[in-house]
């Protein structure tokens, strides 16, 4: 069970940490050197959609291979996650190649929220970076080096918000993590221990 003090323990870990942050970006030293870091970043801006459609391609590929749901802690469990699942490794391929790249995003997302029927929404819910993922190619397309083909959602209506593209990749991925965070680390400390009993990447002890 989850004492009240554990729950203190954490939120001021939390606050403590968020607050050293906050400081040492205040800080000379550290933010000319996010400046720079910045500056050095935006050269290679424009390919940023070509590495995040090959690399979510890749992994909704090999996940399907290997039969896996989205992550490797979801087990395909029945015929309707076995078929979403062919589904999304279709989706992998068209984004490995770059073709029909923003219907592609769109189906992502689709089958993102209709996956919630077939399997256990929590578990698909810790994995809602997916859908950030998917708004981000829908905004953003593929980029470069891609197969090009005329694509029904490829148009103005959508190009004229790619600037909110960034903004559905943070927000997805951040949510991602902060339920991965809650369900299965502060909230279960089971599961934590679990974990690093399995992995023992603690680099203090």
């Amino acid at each position: 069970s989850l004492y009240w003090y554990e729950i203190l323990f954490v939120i001021a870990g939390v606050g403590a940490f968020l607050g050293v942050v906050g400081l040492l970006s205040k800080t000379k030293l550290i933010a000319n050197t996010l400046k720079k870091l910045q500056k050095n970043v935006k050269v290679f801006a424009h390919w940023t959609p070509t590495i995040v459609r090959i690399t979510v391609g890749l992994l909704l590929l090999i996940n399907s291979w290997n039969e896996l749901f989205y992550a490797p802690n979801i087990d395909i469990t029945s015929n309707y996650q076995e078929f979403i699942s062919y589904l999304l490794g279709g989706i992998g391929v068209l984004l490995i190649l770059g073709v029909l790249v923003r219907s592609a995003a769109v189906t992502l997302a689709v089958l993102y929220l209709f996956s919630f029927f077939g399997g256990e929404p929590l578990l698909i819910l810790e994995h809602v970076e997916y859908l950030g993922l998917a708004g981000y190619l829908a905004l953003a397309g593929g980029g470069h080096a891609r197969v090009t083909i005329m694509d029904q959602f490829d148009i103005n209506e959508l190009r004229k918000y790619s600037h909110y593209a960034v903004t559905f990749i943070r927000v997805g991925t951040g949510l991602g993590l902060s339920i991965l965070a809650l369900t299965e680390k502060l909230l279960n400390f089971s599961d934590a221990q679990q974990f690093l009993n399995e992995h023992n990447w603690n680099l203090l002890a």
